[in-house]
């Protein structure tokens, strides 16, 4: 859980094929940049 200005929250930052199958998913505190998990997604 992180906290963003609504509150408490959270996000999945998920990498997907091309049918929708989920590859990989990270779970983040809601305030972070979509940006700054990209790599973690991506590896």
């Amino acid at each position: 859980m992180g906290r963003s200005r609504g509150g408490l929250s959270s996000k999945l930052h998920a990498a997907v094929d091309g049918n929708g199958m989920p590859l990989a998913v990270v779970l983040t505190g809601g305030q972070r940049n979509d940006g700054a998990v990209l790599v973690e997604v991506i590896d």
